[in-house]
């Protein structure tokens, strides 16, 4: 997170011998050596409930507070136990769709969870060492934008067989809902583009705005939750194609992914061959994680990157930082190569969750914007077709992301 190179030395004659700064993460008291004091955590081979106290340092919270050492808590237990997300997996209850409730997490119950601890922790770690050493560098950081795009069904009217599109005209003529019932009509006699279909447009305005623009496909059978348009209509297809153009591309693996694992290949596969090109990227539907599933399987075949990491009804940073960091596999106590890229902002948190207007939606969103800037970290926004569309109940929400984007240009 400091961007700094390390050299691991394993005794104290080698650390004493070396020439430069020097860092001890132990309990022996060294001259011209800066310490911190290990809680004990790190060195335990074995997966336990942990429920850390809680301390201050200037401005922030803090965990593990130590009694000795140069630090007033240890930075790398407080940093692994919140990376590692270590209390979800002695978190048993759940919300009716297999997640960890947002109220059961520590950072919620002791009031950090807007806040980006582990970034800040970094950043007071590096100024503590500073103020003993003015040789230490400064911190190797720079804050990033990457714009991200969930496609839970592809057009809102298009790709749809006769009897769906039967039975969904027969509840809004029940509901009484005639704007949905015109705007169907004249997409499907051609009058009308489908207003889900925004690739085109999204990919022009949000050109130069982002660092990286990553578009995640629902590819699944029809259930429940997944309502995506198959990828055999052809313009669902040239829509995949297209939007390879401007965009990272990545697999949106449907609702039941979660449990039967062996779905994310079969949908990456089907994804991979649309696009004629390998695919590498995941995002859970549903943002559905629970205990370190499904970052196993995905870990076995290959994916580079996931961007589940998230809270899907607060704004806030759930593994407390705003810096992409590599799962660590609690289970088999060993480091992966998978990234984990949180977000801290979703389109229907806003609306639907918090209860907010665009414009208020664009306040509290430039509001976290603002917190990761301050500690040059990564803003990721997940936004969806259908709020991009400005379509029905989204109206308003186009105009709300186009500014929230632009204002976390880099």
């Amino acid at each position: 997170m400091l961007g700094w190179s390390v050299e691991w030395v394993d005794d104290q004659e080698t650390l004493r011998a070396t020439d430069g700064l020097r860092l001890l993460y132990g309990t022996a008291e060294l001259s011209d050596v800066f310490r911190v004091h290990p809680e004990g955590l790190l060195h335990e081979t074995h997966l336990r409930s942990v429920d850390p106290q809680v301390t201050r340092v200037p401005g922030q919270h803090a965990l593990f507070p130590t009694a000795t050492g140069d630090t007033a808590f240890d930075v790398f237990a407080a940093a692994f136990w919140m990376l590692s997300r270590m209390e979800e997996h002695a978190i048993d209850a759940t919300d009716e769709h297999g997640r960890v409730r947002t109220n059961d997490l520590f950072a919620a119950r002791h009031g950090f969870l807007d806040v980006p601890v582990v970034d800040e922790w970094a950043l007071w770690f590096a100024r503590s060492w500073r103020e003993r050493d003015e040789r230490v560098p400064l911190p190797n950081r720079k804050y990033s934008h990457v714009f991200t795009m969930d496609v839970d069904n592809g057009f809102a009217y298009l790709g749809r067989s006769w009897w769906r599109v039967a039975g969904a005209h027969a509840r809004a003529m029940l509901e009484n809902r005639t704007g949905e019932m015109k705007a169907r009509r004249d997409v499907l006699s051609g009058k009308s583009p489908d207003p889900f279909d925004v690739y085109g447009e999204t990919g022009r305005w949000t050109e130069g705005l982002a660092d990286r623009r990553i578009v995640f496909w629902l590819i699944s059978e029809r259930g429940e939750h997944d309502h995506a348009v198959p990828t055999a209509f052809p313009l669902l297809a040239q829509r995949i194609k297209e939007t390879s153009h401007w965009a990272e591309i990545g697999i949106h693996p449907s609702y039941d992914s979660l449990t039967d694992p062996a779905l994310i290949e079969q949908q990456r596969i089907q994804l991979a061959a649309v696009r004629e090109a390998p695919v590498d990227l995941s995002r859970q539907h549903f943002l559905r994680i629970h205990k370190g599933a499904p970052y196993p399987h995905l870990q076995r075949l290959g994916f580079r990157e996931d961007h589940s990491m998230g809270l899907h009804d607060e704004l806030g940073f759930r593994a407390g930082t705003c810096t992409p960091f590599t799962w660590y596999d609690l289970k088999n106590d060993q480091p992966t190569d998978l990234e984990i890229w949180p977000h801290t902002v979703m389109d229907n948190t806003l609306r639907n969750k918090l209860k907010l207007t665009p414009a208020e939606g664009v306040q509290a969103a430039k509001w976290i914007v603002d917190k990761v800037r301050a500690v040059q970290g990564t803003f990721i926004g997940l936004w969806h077709e259908s709020f991009l569309s400005d379509h029905l109940e989204a109206k308003g929400w186009r105009d709300a992301i186009k500014e929230i984007t632009q204002y976390a240009k880099p």
